[in-house]
């Protein structure tokens, strides 16, 4: 009876080890093959560095074009911020809406206009993007770009029809906010003859 049980055991064993085996090496292989992992970053987080690969893989796996963060900007709004101009033009060609707002008011063209990218602000103007929005504070574009000091950007908001009268929640102006800067001489001589145009 023993000498049964002991062949049994053997012959169970025999039969079972290669089997786990297999299994194992087929476990390993299949782990080796399967698809790759959603991507790390999240669609902002892609935009702001204009990585548009990932931005690909994202929209391929079912994120929205328009993803906010939790600040409620956009991809569109980051890509614009940091002057990623390929990232812009690809995010308009897969109809990402150009005048999104965040929680506070924020638009793609504001972070153009507010990080002095020009290039940008102008492929957001082109498709329709509101010249004259403005943030919750009252900002405009136009008011971003003389805050920065960035006359090239001012004269271009200003030529696409930006307004020159709005004033933020302060009761300021473009102008009033040129005038205040140091190095400001530039753009309020440029005000001054667009103004001037219009009256």
């Amino acid at each position: 009876m023993q000498k049964h049980f002991i062949i049994i055991v053997f012959t169970l064993a025999g039969t079972l080890l290669p089997s786990m085996a297999a299994d194992k090496q087929s476990s390993k292989t299949a782990e080796k093959t399967k698809p790759a992992d959603q991507p790390v970053l999240t669609l902002c987080e892609a935009a702001k560095i204009g990585d548009i690969a990932t931005i690909k893989v994202l929209l391929k796996n079912g994120t929205e074009i328009d993803d906010p963060d939790k600040k409620g900007k956009t991809p569109l709004m980051w890509a614009a911020e940091r002057g990623h101009i390929d990232t812009v033009k690809f995010l308009l060609e897969k109809k990402a809406n150009v005048n999104a707002k965040s929680s506070s008011g924020w638009t793609a063209l504001m972070s153009a206009a507010g990080g002095g990218k020009k290039e940008a602000a102008l492929l957001l103007i082109k498709k329709n993007a509101a010249i004259n929005a403005q943030h919750h504070a009252g900002w405009t574009p136009l008011i971003l770009a003389v805050l920065r000091g960035d006359l090239e950007t001012v004269q271009l908001l200003v030529k696409k029809g930006a307004a020159l009268n709005i004033k933020t929640s302060q009761g300021m102006t473009a102008m009033d906010y040129a005038s205040q800067k140091k190095n400001g001489s530039e753009i309020v001589a440029f005000l001054k003859k667009a103004t001037k145009k219009t009256n």
